[in-house]
């Protein structure tokens, strides 16, 4: 069975051009289950000193079973990643960092080696990461796909790719036509 996970992290999700792209993108996927998590919903809150002391305490213990860890766990154990994620400030928005850091669990989503590297234990093996931005960034100067391919080969995700739209909010550009020009791209990320 192929388990779809889609993070969406969009915002204003009823006009939100990320969110229509990527759920083109995901129609075109064969998945079996796509469980859908709205990090504006989930209610994640950020690792501060009380909770990582907590989550290193329930790990030490062995219990990486507690609801701590419920988010990871659901991460984890997905066999395909789509994240949707505004542009902001050069990379992404506060809630996809927030919902990495939940994800980021030695045990459940990667382990270290003798040697101290990171060794993934995701089930991921194909991630998609979807992005609008209203100005031009080049994907391979968009810091937050960067630091998202960094995690993803943390936690053993070898195949990310990107589907990208640029220029929508420059004066004279037609919205619609980027959008439907990366649309129509789907079908190549896809193989």
């Amino acid at each position: 069975m192929t388990r779809l996970l889609f993070v969406n992290g969009c915002v204003d999700r009823e006009r939100s051009r990320t969110m229509r792209l990527a759920k083109e993108l995901i129609s075109r996927i064969e998945a079996d289950e796509i469980d859908e998590m709205v990090l504006e919903e989930e209610g994640l809150a950020p690792l501060d000193t009380a909770r990582l002391k907590k989550r290193e305490e329930l790990a030490l213990a062995g219990r990486l079973d507690d609801p701590e860890f419920s988010v990871a766990r659901r991460y984890a154990s997905a066999n395909i990643l789509v994240v949707a994620t505004p542009f902001w400030e050069s990379g992404f928005n506060s809630m996809t960092k927030i919902f990495l850091e939940n994800v980021s669990q030695i045990g459940i989503s990667f382990m270290y080696t003798d040697e101290g590297v990171p060794l993934g234990l995701t089930s991921i093996g194909r991630a998609y990461y979807v992005t609008t931005r209203g100005g031009f960034t080049d994907d391979d100067h968009d810091l937050g796909f960067m630091m998202f391919k960094e995690v993803a080969a943390m936690h053993g995700i070898e195949d990310v790719r990107i589907l990208s739209a640029n220029a929508l909010d420059i004066v004279g550009n037609d919205p619609e036509a980027i959008i439907d020009d990366a649309t129509s791209r789907i079908d190549g990320t896809l193989v």
